[in-house]
């Protein structure tokens, strides 16, 4: 779980690597990554714009340039 305080792309990575084996799609993946935060991380991903959810690429620079200051 992601609750703001890790590394954003460490999570991202780990996210990844548990799902690859499983071939999903990116809007499996979109649809599974809300699920892995929690607190603050969570009530983030549930206000940002439905526009950035539909694209994985775009959902990934969001959540990465709203966490960066923990990388």
């Amino acid at each position: 779980r992601f609750d703001d305080s890790g590394d954003p792309m460490v999570h991202l990575r780990l996210f990844l690597d548990i799902l690859h084996p499983m071939g999903l799609t990116r809007l499996q993946k979109l649809s599974l990554f809300g699920r892995t935060l929690s607190g603050i991380a969570a009530i983030w991903y549930a206000k940002l714009e439905d526009s950035v959810k539909r694209r994985w690429e775009d959902m990934v620079k969001a959540f990465v340039a709203q966490y960066s200051y923990n990388t």
